[in-house]
């Protein structure tokens, strides 16, 4: 048990700091009841560093989760922002004016 503690630890820290930020705080809370179940029957150096790293897990996981929730709410708001401005809207007329003529050409040349 203070293995699989230990691992789930690391696997915690390090999914903190990938896309998989979210599975981060579930995968720490296994690992910290591995390791406190592991220490009470055998204290081991393998539980405590599972428990340690497993806290760390729990904690920069749910700070990354936090921040990533922030930031794509700011996004949201942002965009909506943009697309209140008449610039915005005249690049995107003309970006899709572009795709057109691009796909018109394409269909063309498949001729």
């Amino acid at each position: 048990m203070a293995i699989a503690a230990l691992v789930l630890g690391i696997v915690a820290v390090v999914f903190a700091f990938t896309p998989l930020v979210f599975l981060s705080p579930f995968i720490a809370i296994v690992g910290i009841v591995l390791a406190v179940l592991a220490r009470k029957s055998e204290k081991s150096g393998a539980s405590t560093a599972g428990l340690i790293l497993s806290i760390i897990g729990l904690v920069l996981g749910g700070i990354m989760w936090i921040a990533c929730s922030l930031c794509a709410a700011g996004m949201k708001e942002g965009i909506k922002e943009l697309q209140k401005d008449p610039g915005f809207k005249s690049l995107q007329q003309e970006m899709n004016k572009a795709i057109d003529d691009a796909t018109k050409k394409a269909q063309d040349i498949n001729k």
